[in-house]
């Protein structure tokens, strides 16, 4: 990145956890009934998960471009049957190894800024902070880091006015929380691999897992 013209500095955090990952956020999206559906991550680990072979890198390269492939299209691309896929693919969820998640435009949500915040917790506040973090309105992933600041809190609100107001809300649900530090993005251009158009919509996909 360094070598990309206008870039002049770059800083990077190390995560150590993740308390609420952007897959995991339904504010406002899903009904009751539509949560239940799709069901719960509970119980869901790495145990017994094995490499990934060459097929399934296949599965997920496919599903990168199409995260709705039928699994007759994802057995073209793999070259196997798809029951195999259909198998592969629950080993790999139940594995906690592939995750979905959709993402809507931020222009047609009504949630076009990102706001991140940079702050700080003592080592014994951090178990009771999460869930209250976790709990803020907007707020779409938080996460644990290694280095100035130790909490990343990312939020996705409807107007620049919001940013001190959730600011100032933070402050009131979680007083131990100290931050140091605020970035917001206006726009986007790219979103886990996927480039966006001017109203947020992917337009095409850059394999995150390359051939």
């Amino acid at each position: 990145m360094a070598r990309i013209p206008g870039i002049s500095k770059i800083r990077s955090h190390v995560v150590t956890r993740s308390t609420l990952e952007a897959s995991r956020w339904r504010e406002g999206a899903l009904n009751l009934e539509q949560r239940r559906r799709l069901g719960s991550d509970a119980g869901r680990g790495s145990g017994g998960a094995g490499l990934l072979d060459d097929v399934d890198l296949r599965i997920l390269r496919a599903l990168h471009t199409d995260g709705r492939m039928s699994f007759e299209r994802l057995a073209e691309y793999a070259g196997i049957g798809p029951v195999p896929v259909r198998r592969r693919l629950t080993r790999m969820q139940q594995a906690g190894l592939v995750t979905f998640r959709c993402d809507i435009s931020r222009h047609l949500s009504g949630r076009s800024v990102s706001a991140v915040y940079f702050g700080s917790l003592d080592v014994q506040d951090l178990s009771a902070a999460e869930e209250r973090i976790r709990a803020l309105p907007g707020v779409r992933a938080s996460t644990f880091v290694a280095g100035p600041f130790n909490v990343i809190v990312d939020a996705s609100l409807r107007s620049t006015a919001e940013v001190p107001d959730l600011e100032w809300l933070m402050s009131q649900e979680v007083p131990a929380l100290r931050t140091q530090d605020r970035s917001l993005v206006l726009s986007m251009t790219k979103l886990l691999g996927c480039i966006l158009d001017a109203e947020g919509r992917s337009v095409r996909a850059v394999p995150l897992i390359p051939s």
